[in-house]
């Protein structure tokens, strides 16, 4: 399965310049094993066309 999360510019920033590997949260999208997360910057209501992929 492939995760698309909305990500605010700061972290996705962080994400990209590898200040924060990872990020602890609860499993709220029912993550398992293999699955994909596209993290993709978010600025307020626009989604702008980069992104990240674990």
């Amino acid at each position: 399965m492939i995760h698309h999360l909305k990500t605010l510019p700061l972290y996705f920033q962080a994400v990209i310049d590898e200040r924060k590997p990872f990020e602890i949260r609860e499993n709220d999208r029912n993550f398992k094993i293999g699955d994909r997360v596209i993290l993709e910057e978010f600025i307020k209501t626009e989604h702008v066309p980069q992104c990240s992929h674990y």
